[in-house]
């Protein structure tokens, strides 16, 4: 496969065989996850909120190296940032408000309604958004 075609789409990593992906230089490989990275940075920045926040305050405009990467990662911390009175109170309408911060998926017409607890909640976001269990 010509390289070209793994700038295209990174779907075609996966056309390849173990010896072909071994036979790439690192160079090119690290080009690659650059280009992609950076790709991915300006499709979800926008629609991010803590992405685009984080970009923000550090003003970043573009991904230019590994090291921008390491300023726009989110710390783990991000994750709990939600109100645990939610949870115990059955508030799943705001839960999910804030996990669209989280994500570029539009959550807004999840319907939460009868969400006892946080496994309906995350069943619900399964069957009414493009978020799956893995």
């Amino acid at each position: 496969m010509d390289i070209a075609a793994l700038y295209d789409d990174p779907v075609n990593f996966t056309k390849l065989s173990t010896t072909e992906l071994f036979d790439i230089d690192y160079s090119d490989i690290a080009k690659l996850q650059l280009h992609h990275f950076r790709r991915r940075f300006h499709e979800l920045r926008s629609k991010i909120a803590v992405l685009r926040t984080l970009a923000d305050d550090i003003e970043l405009e573009d991904i230019t190296s590994f090291d921008d990467l390491a300023d726009v990662a989110l710390p783990d911390t991000i994750y709990k940032t939600y109100a645990f009175s939610d949870i115990e109170n059955s508030r799943y309408d705001r839960m999910t408000k804030w996990l669209q911060c989280l994500t570029a998926h539009d959550l807004s017409k999840v319907d939460v309604k009868g969400c006892d607890n946080i496994d309906a909640w995350l069943d619900r976001l399964e069957a009414q958004s493009p978020f799956a269990r893995e």
